[in-house]
């Protein structure tokens, strides 16, 4: 795999790049650059150029996705312009180019959360994506074209096959290959063999259904999910203000999936000493950020809220599991698949079962 943070002109000659710019920016003389490479690997590339216009010389940001995934970008970040929101990267413009997708973003500056490791940036980051999930639900359905659509019958129709290819692919390879996962991925062996018990499976799609179904008779919402919503996809600002990006592989589903992976961050910041015993166990830390977040949805009925979270969070890793094979074939990690995807089941199985028996 090629991660070196060098310009890639085997898969883009940058003076072809350099021509795209000029054409796509207003009052461009010429283009610079790259100015800098922040990243170069298989799936994609950024890099930021030079641009001289007629009054001011500025920097943009030029990233290039290899992935037939990303071909949904250009639409996700035109819709989230729509916003008009500063917490979001402002997209100038975007196309998909053949194989490849260009998108060109206005420079920012700021420093990565994760190198903070504060819980109240973790919280502002949770606050300031709840806010834009609330504004995206206020677009109109042409306006959000070309992202796709996760509602409830198509989670129910995603999940179940997704269950099933899981135990035809997967759960042979979880069974044979059981050390190994239980070195590379820290899975217990407790924990493989309950997701490769084909009957714990077909039960799976059995409650994944239930939980869909209750989902859609509560009027759960549906609006923008960042499937890589973590510490590594957030800046602050020299405001102080939280900017979001890398929404490439977004897609519109229910919003509470989003905190997933905020809330597995947020207890390593905190020593934790207590666990919620009438819900899913979250810690104490968890919980605040779940409630923090959870505040922001105003709309939705103050008793129905935990049970809401809770049913999402039992289906969220699935749902993340199935969108990141999508990536892992396409990079030709298939032979990894199963030990990423082992990690979702088990997270998703564990919650289940915890649910079950509160």
């Amino acid at each position: 795999m090629n991660t070196e943070k060098s310009w890639r002109e085997d898969l883009v000659k940058v003076a072809d790049a350099k021509r795209w710019l000029v054409s796509n920016i207003p009052d461009a003389k010429k283009v610079e650059g790259p100015v800098e490479v922040f990243r170069s690997n298989d799936w994609g590339m950024t890099a930021s150029f030079e641009v001289d216009q007629a009054v001011e010389c500025k920097e943009v940001v030029l990233k290039i996705g290899f992935l037939p995934l990303f071909k949904t970008s250009p639409s996700i970040y035109r819709t989230l312009n729509k916003l008009n929101s500063e917490h979001v990267v402002s997209l100038i413009t975007g196309e998909v180019k053949q194989s490849q997708t260009w998108l060109l973003f206005e420079k920012f500056e700021g420093i990565q959360l994760r190198e903070f490791n504060r819980v109240e940036y973790i919280h502002e980051m949770a606050v300031t994506m709840a806010r834009l999930q609330m504004d995206f639900m206020n677009l109109s359905e042409p306006e959000m074209k070309g992202i796709p659509v996760y509602d409830f019958q198509g989670l129910k129709d995603t999940l179940e096959n997704y269950i099933s290819r899981a135990i035809v692919e997967y759960v042979p390879v979880w069974k044979s290959e059981a050390r190994q996962l239980n070195e590379g991925f820290d899975i217990t062996f407790e924990n493989l063999e309950a997701i490769s018990n084909p009957e714990n499976l077909k039960n799976m799609i059995e409650v994944t259904h239930d939980i869909c179904d209750e989902l859609a008779r509560m009027n759960a919402p549906l609006t923008i999910y960042h499937i890589d919503f973590h510490t590594n996809n957030a800046s602050v600002t020299e405001q102080q203000d939280i900017l979001l990006y890398d929404f490439e592989e977004a897609v519109i589903s229910h919003p509470f999936f989003v905190l997933d992976k905020l809330l597995d961050e947020v207890s390593e910041c905190m020593e934790e000493t207590d666990h919620e015993t009438l819900h899913i166990p979250w810690t104490q830390a968890q919980r605040e950020l779940r409630d923090t977040y959870l505040k922001e949805f105003t709309f939705i009925d103050e008793s129905l809220k935990l049970k809401m979270f809770d049913l999402a969070m039992m289906i969220s890793p699935l749902l993340y599991g199935y969108l990141s094979t999508f990536f892992l074939e396409q990079v030709g990690w298939e032979k990894s698949t199963p030990g990423y995807m082992a990690e979702s089941f088990v997270t998703s199985f564990s919650r289940i079962e915890q649910y079950k028996s509160r």
